[in-house]
């Protein structure tokens, strides 16, 4: 009696064990899933910034050639020093998209794995 007794008390224990396992895998996941969801709002926001500097950008350097056919040297170069400025911040933040697009594939591997197990 005492050996059923024990029996059932481990297959009761691993069950449990199973059980818990398997749900915090699942939370895990859960997390891992936000964690990329707000990687990839981010690189939107991100890549909307980038645009909106692009566009200043394209907007400075036509200002430029403006400026440099009317023979104002002085707001030309101000224009061009503008023009290098918003392709810098393009750049920085297309390159913060890109970071965060990897930070959101790599939570979904990590959300993945966690499913696996």
């Amino acid at each position: 009696m005492k050996k059923i007794l024990l029996l059932i008390c481990v297959i009761v224990t691993s069950v449990s064990a199973s059980y818990a396992q398997s749900s915090y895998n699942l939370e895990l996941a859960e997390k891992y899933t936000r964690e990329a969801k707000y990687y990839q709002q981010k690189a939107v926001d991100y890549r909307k910034d980038a645009n909106y500097y692009l566009s200043k950008a394209k907007e400075y350097q036509k200002e430029s050639v403006y400026y440099t056919r009317k023979g104002d040297a002085d707001r030309a170069k101000t224009r061009t020093k503008y023009y290098e400025d918003a392709m810098d911040k393009y750049k920085l933040r297309i390159r913060y998209a890109e970071k965060a697009e990897d930070k959101a594939a790599l939570y979904h591997r990590k959300a993945s794995g966690a499913l696996r197990k």
